[in-house]
């Protein structure tokens, strides 16, 4: 891949996390009976960037 289709991907990438992750952001504070309104987000975060993490991974050792 080229530089510039990998800095598109991971601006796209930076953008969908901020998205989701202020969508449950916004969620858990409208709905305060959520256990821990941030803890809940940064899980959902963490749980994106892990599973782009593996997919990216994944990527990456197939193309060898």
């Amino acid at each position: 891949m080229t530089t510039v289709v990998v800095v598109l991907l991971a601006l796209t990438f930076t953008l969908a996390v901020a998205v989701i992750g202020g969508g449950l952001l916004y969620v858990t504070l409208a709905h305060p009976s959520l256990i821990g309104p941030l803890s809940v987000s940064v899980a959902g975060i963490t749980v994106v960037i892990t599973i782009a993490g593996l997919l990216i991974t994944l990527a990456t050792s197939h193309r060898r």
